[in-house]
């Protein structure tokens, strides 16, 4: 069970980062559009990941692993694009990891159930809270995502 339960797992990683792929690479650094994209691939695959996230506090030791491997992952990857992107966020490495531990909270408990579970007003409405924290963390207005310059 374990193995075929990493291997789901997997498949589910790899499109979530095809979706966050445009800014994660710096390709198009829009972050509402980032979100939107990488939450739909986890609503899309939510009672599997919700199992993933539960087998962290169970016994399957392989599946907790790889679970705690893509977490540090997304946290480098999202510290990677604040360093090179938002180079005025203090400490990227830690913004990144608490926007990715409320993100990864929401998606639990919001999307674990899977899209049959969340309306789509409930969805949106989700993602512009987020995109209302990562712009007040990462100091940039929302909507056109400019540099909020302290005076």
């Amino acid at each position: 069970m374990d193995d075929a339960l990493v291997q789901l797992f997997q498949s589910v990683v790899t499109e979530m980062v095809a979706a966050g792929d445009p800014w994660l690479s710096g390709a198009n650094l829009r972050v509402e559009p980032h979100l939107r994209a990488v939450y739909q691939a986890y609503l899309n695959h939510g009672p599997l990941m919700r199992a993933v996230a539960d087998a962290e506090m169970g016994q399957l030791k392989a599946t907790s692993q790889h679970y705690r491997e893509m977490m540090a992952m997304w946290d480098e990857a999202v510290a990677h694009r604040l360093s090179a992107s938002y180079p005025w966020v203090e400490k990227p490495a830690m913004v990144s990891h608490a926007l990715n531990a409320a993100g990864e909270r929401i998606m639990y408990y919001d999307f674990g159930s899977g899209p049959t579970q969340v309306t789509d007003e409930d969805f949106g409405a989700t993602v512009q809270i987020m995109y209302s924290m990562w712009c007040s963390a990462l100091g940039i207005e929302q909507g056109s995502e400019k540099q909020i310059v302290q005076g």
